[in-house]
């Protein structure tokens, strides 16, 4: 093991094993986003293991729970609290709360298409639909059996972010794409796997050592032919992904600051309620 790449704290672990970086994520992923010293220290350590010659793979795995539509919720719940108390709108907290979570997803997006690196990703659970979309970046997608994806989050009316518009239609069509992202049905493993989405669906058990092993039989390439290929690979879809990617941020913040307002709004007229009845 590598002592230079291990790391551990209440986000994440990671270590290197058989020369692939492994994360495993704990909980409160969304602390990542919004904390920007957590931020800068986990994309350091993302860049160091791109530039390390002896590593060859990166898998990111999530312990149950923590990329699910709960863990979500409660990321909005903070932001419809202080966006109902405090300011809203540009250079406001709720503002800066909403384009810090974004920047991040965007930033792991970049770094998942770019990299030369085989990369995997192991989802377990309810997966809301950042992580979704994030997972499609990823070169090969292993879940375990148990899992659901969501196309949004209940409750929520903001488009799904993780380039999942973009990213979708690459495997299943524009049209297939678009019938799925609208009727927001659930989407399960073995649907998931029908349509191309993951490559594996394993036993819950064991779920992350499971995971290693499946990836290890995946990569039959050399070691020095395979930064020169995902290079190619990346290529042809670079600038256009880049582009999207700025566009969706414009969507969602929008969509967002859509949002906040209504809450305000919202909030104003159960005050008024309030204090009509108490006159």
């Amino acid at each position: 093991m590598n002592a230079a790449f291990v790391r551990e704290n209440d986000n994440y672990t990671c270590r290197v094993e058989d020369a692939t970086a492994v994360f495993e994520f704990k909980k409160a992923l969304f602390e990542i986003a919004t904390d920007l010293k957590k931020k800068q220290q986990f994309f350091s350590l993302l860049q160091r293991i791109e530039a390390a010659k002896e590593i060859r793979a990166i898998l990111m795995l999530n312990a149950p729970g923590a990329v699910e539509q709960s863990e979500y919720e409660r990321f909005l719940e903070q932001i419809y609290e202080v966006g109902s108390i405090g300011q809203i709108g540009l250079g406001s907290e709720t503002d800066v709360l909403i384009a810090r979570e974004e920047h991040a997803v965007n930033q792991l997006l970049k770094f998942v298409s770019q990299s030369t690196k085989v990369t995997a990703i192991g989802l377990q659970g309810r997966i809301m639909p950042p992580f979704f979309g994030i997972g499609l970046a990823f070169d090969f997608r292993l879940v375990a059996e148990d899992s659901t994806f969501f196309f949004s989050t209940a409750g929520v009316d903001i488009p799904p972010s993780g380039a999942l518009c973009f990213l979708l239609p690459l495997y299943v069509g524009l049209h297939k794409a678009t019938e799925l992202i609208l009727r927001n049905n659930r989407l399960q493993t073995d649907e998931a796997l029908a349509l191309g989405l993951v490559n594996a669906v394993l036993p819950v058990d064991d779920f992350a050592q499971r995971c290693r092993r499946t990836l290890a039989s995946m990569v039959g390439l050399s070691p020095s032919v395979l930064p020169s290929i995902k290079a190619l690979l990346n290529a042809h879809r670079r600038e256009e992904f880049e582009r999207y990617i700025e566009e969706e941020f414009k969507v969602i913040h929008s969509a967002w600051s859509d949002r906040m307002r209504q809450i305000r709004v919202d909030c104003d007229l159960a005050d008024k309620e309030v204090s009509n009845l108490r006159g």
